[in-house]
């Protein structure tokens, strides 16, 4: 059940960052909440040091981008909800959500230079390809979830 809600509120905030391209701190304040209720302690603690190096990378992307005077590719909310999965995922699921959200996003983005939609400099918003992953994710455990 605790997945489904994390879908279901995944698919608002992509909604919402679609329209905005900003990440709600109310989206963000329920999913921590209820990572926080549904992971078992233990796993939290261990899974907290996923959501600490998601920071971690985070700042030092944020500062390599300030020292070669580019922009951040991902916003703070962006990195909030991905840290807040990291809590209840662990390390590897919160790497194969981005690495599938990346792949999504880069083929998205790609076709819309294509079609001449966007320019290569575009935002995008990456909340509703977080939230593709994570379904995808849901699908590739179905059997789990299906008595």
């Amino acid at each position: 059940m605790f997945r489904l809600f994390c879908l279901f509120i995944l698919t608002a905030t992509a909604v919402y960052d679609a329209e905005k391209l900003e990440v709600p701190d109310a989206s963000c304040a329920l999913l921590l909440g209820t990572a926080v209720i549904a992971t078992p302690s233990d796993e939290l603690l261990v899974n907290s040091v996923a959501a600490a190096c998601v920071w971690a990378v985070y700042l030092a992307v944020r500062a390599l981008c300030s020292a070669m005077k580019r922009r951040v590719p991902m916003g703070m909310g962006d990195i909030k909800l991905l840290s807040i999965l990291a809590l209840s995922m662990g390390a590897s699921g919160c790497f194969r959500l981005f690495a599938i959200s990346g792949i999504l996003s880069g083929l998205a983005a790609a076709a819309l230079v294509a079609m001449k939609k966007a320019e290569t400099g575009s935002e995008i918003a990456f909340v509703p390809f977080m939230a593709a992953a994570y379904a995808l994710m849901l699908l590739e455990d179905v059997d789990v979830y299906v008595p």
